[in-house]
């Protein structure tokens, strides 16, 4: 009698000891896809400071040049050339030792002559460079930033910020212009938070590195490599590629600045990535074969082990019911609470009616004043469906910036009240930002739920695209339905 049961308690050990291995090869796998995307994250932040620190500069540079057109204006006035010429030179000169990063700071004519400077001796002809002939063919052009360039003097990198300087007619008259070094983004870059084996680069719109911490100025970061279009690629993304340099695959942000012609990167390997991970690797392996040699003095243990685990798995079925943002019932909990309704509303004799809601505009929410305040409007009008709700409503979020309500006991006049309700407080509703305070609204679709749950959420979704279509902040009732009977 006993040998079956040990037999068959071997067999069992075996098999948790199988299935806790299977588990540990997965949690590595999963471990490593975590170190990965946290990096991918990573890159993202770092792309997104840098480019903030870069705009900031450029926006100093567009301070300084405004400045030296006013000064400008002021020498001009001088009568004798020379004295002119004394004025200009004072005031390129303390610009460049104010501001190191300035390599030339210069006036020059309309023919491309240059007229002062911060340098001994006469400037060269930047008749042909791109910010002169932008002057020239546009009347009403500003501040400009010109992609980067090499310098004349010393083949460097450079880039070119201008200022026009225009008569009353608005013929050019000069331009006031100011060559930075690749250098000039550094002060803003440090203080880009530090985050481990991390790289920074500046490159230009068709991929060449004019500044960074991870190669020489002019390495070209191809697209045949990258399989990344540079030139026609839009806003903010990320990438991966394989180095035929080193053999390595890297991680790559990157951010295109709207003030400047060049973009700003951020780069990891994958190796530097997954440095942890590998002696996780190393410790998980010996822990497998401990596992294997001491299978059967742990069988107990397993035993209690997998009850754990089956206690978890209830866990994690229950919070995939809930929105992990806002704690409101997901949308397959909205169905399997809607189904038991419908049915308790079939027996009882009572309408149950269906609130569809969209957030007006909320994709400009999270341009204008970023994603972390459009969450936290997200998790505000959470807050106020449940404490509008009833105890037998049910509010919930159906993904992105759309929720729902299933209203218990109303019939349609009765939802739209509610819905009217909803939409007045969402329109008191205020929020913080950066920007200062903002409000939203919110278009809403009733229905009155049928025998089809499908077919009643088709209806207050037309209820909602007509309310948007039809202005926005405002309820509007699907024109027909099938009560409940």
């Amino acid at each position: 009698m006993k040998r079956p049961d040990s037999a068959l308690g071997i067999r069992t050990i075996i098999l948790c000891s199988g299935l806790i291995i299977l588990l540990l090869l997965w949690a590595l796998w999963y471990e490593r896809d975590r170190e990965l995307n946290l990096a991918r994250t990573n890159a993202s932040y770092l792309a997104e400071l840098m480019e903030a620190g870069a705009r900031r500069s450029i926006g100093d540079l567009s301070e300084l040049l405004h400045g030296a057109r006013t000064v400008s204006h002021l020498v001009m006035n001088l009568q004798s050339t020379v004295d002119r010429k004394q004025a200009f030179d004072r005031v390129l000169r303390d610009v460049a030792d104010r501001k190191p990063y300035v390599r030339t700071f210069f006036v020059a004519s309309p023919t491309g002559d240059i007229l002062f400077w911060n340098h001994e001796g006469q400037g060269p002809s930047v008749r042909d460079r791109y910010y002169l002939q932008h002057h020239l063919e546009n009347p009403d052009s500003g501040f400009y930033v010109s992609k980067p360039l090499r310098s004349k003097l010393d083949d460097r990198w450079i880039i070119v910020a201008s200022l026009p300087i225009r008569t009353e007619s608005g013929e050019l008259k000069e331009v006031v212009a100011a060559s930075i070094s690749a250098d000039f983004f550094v002060p803003k870059f440090s203080q880009v938070p530090v985050i481990s084996d991390f790289k920074l680069g500046v490159l230009t719109r068709g991929g060449k590195v004019i500044w960074s911490n991870f190669s020489e100025a002019g390495y070209e970061l191809k697209s045949s490599t990258t399989g990344v279009t540079w030139e026609g690629m839009q806003g903010q993304d990320s990438f991966e590629f394989n180095s035929p340099t080193d053999g390595k695959n890297y991680l790559v942000a990157y951010k295109k600045l709207e003030t400047a012609p060049v973009l700003v990167v951020a780069t990891v390997s994958e190796d530097d990535v997954l440095k942890g991970w590998a002696i996780q690797l190393i410790f998980t392996a010996a822990a497998i074969l401990l596992l294997l040699v001491l299978n059967v003095i742990i069988g107990r243990r397993l035993a209690a082990d997998h009850h754990h685990l089956i206690k978890q798995q209830l866990e994690l079925e229950t919070m995939a019911m809930s929105d992990p943002l806002t704690g409101l019932a997901n949308r397959r909990h909205l169905r399997e609470h809607a189904e038991l309704m419908i049915g308790s509303a079939k027996r009882y004799q009572f309408p149950v009616s269906f609130l569809m809601l969209d957030i007006d505009y909320f994709k400009r929410v999270n341009d204008t004043y970023g994603h972390d305040v459009g969450d936290e409007v997200l998790k505000a009008l959470a807050a106020l469906l449940v404490n509008t709700a009833r105890d037998a409503d049910l509010p919930c979020r159906l993904g992105g910036e759309e929720f729902g309500v299933v209203l218990s006991h109303s019939d349609t006049r009765q939802a739209y009240v509610a819905a009217e309700r909803i939409r007045e407080k969402v329109k008191n509703l205020s929020f913080e930002s950066d920007q200062g305070p903002f409000s939203i609204s919110v278009s809403i679709g009733v229905a009155e739920l049928s025998k089809d749950l499908d077919d009643s959420l088709k209806r207050a979704d037309e209820g909602l695209y007509l309310a948007k279509n039809n202005g926005r902040d405002q309820v509007v009732i699907a024109a027909t339905f099938a009560k409940v009977n």
